[in-house]
């Protein structure tokens, strides 16, 4: 979160987005009405959040090909294997 401070905000607004989501849908079970409850429309919602995703995930692989171009042994490592190490080193920086 510290090194994608915009990438962690997108993805902190889908989840929230998500968590409403859901929220309203356990309160309002009706499936047309949970859908069609705000200004907004559930589909608009979504699609603002794959966009936001799409956003999020571009620029994580950014972020990720920049680690691997400093450190080649990286390119050999899948992207969950290399988001774990970096994620267990105190120092991001450091790598």
């Amino acid at each position: 979160m510290k090194q994608l401070p915009g990438e962690a905000k997108r993805f902190k607004g889908v989840d929230k987005t998500w968590r409403d989501v859901i929220k309203v849908t356990k309160e309002v079970p009706n499936t047309l009405e949970s859908c069609t409850r705000d200004n907004k429309t559930l589909l608009a919602r979504f699609e603002q959040c794959n966009n936001d995703l799409d956003r999020v995930q571009k620029g994580l692989k950014e972020y990720l090909e920049a680690k691997r171009a400093v450190f080649a042994r990286f390119y050999f490592l899948s992207n969950d294997d290399l988001l774990e190490i970096l994620s267990q080193t105190k120092d991001v920086e450091k790598v």
